[in-house]
């Protein structure tokens, strides 16, 4: 517990700059994956488990493209913390050629779907997982209600159609977010199966 100053200001502990800069960096990361998936996307295949036949399900999400590291249209634009709280509020304005990106690459043929995802908060990478794990959750509950029969297998494109909600809950993170997504290929069981 921190006591506060004289002058009634929070007193930091030593180092505690260092470890607010690499939290920072480490967060700056987290927000150039979210911004990278709202402009270009993932390509994602999904390959439902099956416990009655012995083997558990895949899903990987791949980015298409990611906003380079330094990249001066991400930007920190505030930051707040009382030591106990870091709040850090980022920028990013796609320049034209994002912004026509965008306009295409979300045509027809999309479908919109939201869903929630949580991962331990000790895993490395957890928030970015529960983001993945969120994503995840989203396209098997829209494929559940568009695919009668479980399919074999299933690769397309999907998009963060708004920034994530990122909470703590049960020594969890959890990500809540929507997503437009277009399926490429579908590959169904053979009918003698």
């Amino acid at each position: 517990m921190l006591k506060p100053s004289v002058d009634g200001s929070a007193v930091f502990p030593d180092g505690y700059d260092e470890i607010r800069e690499e939290a920072i960096s480490i967060l700056l990361e987290d927000a150039r994956w979210v911004f990278s998936g709202l402009l270009y996307g993932f390509s994602f295949r999904y390959i439902p488990g099956n416990a009655d036949e012995g083997f558990g399900e895949l899903f990987e999400l791949e980015p298409i493209h990611q906003i380079p590291k330094g990249d001066p249209s991400l930007e920190i634009y505030q930051v707040e913390d009382d030591y106990q709280t870091l709040k850090v509020l980022f920028y990013y304005w796609p320049d034209e050629d994002q912004f026509r990106r965008m306009d295409i690459s979300r045509g027809g043929g999309y479908q919109s779907s939201a869903a929630e995802g949580g991962v331990p908060m000790m895993m490395e990478g957890a928030r970015i997982a529960s983001m993945e794990e969120a994503v995840k959750q989203a396209l098997r509950a829209d494929l559940r209600s568009v695919i009668y029969n479980r399919p074999l297998e299933v690769d397309g494109k999907v998009y963060l159609s708004s920034p994530p909600d990122l909470s703590i809950r049960s020594g969890e993170y959890r990500s809540r977010l929507r997503i437009l997504y277009r399926r490429d290929d579908l590959v169904t069981f053979p009918l003698n199966y």
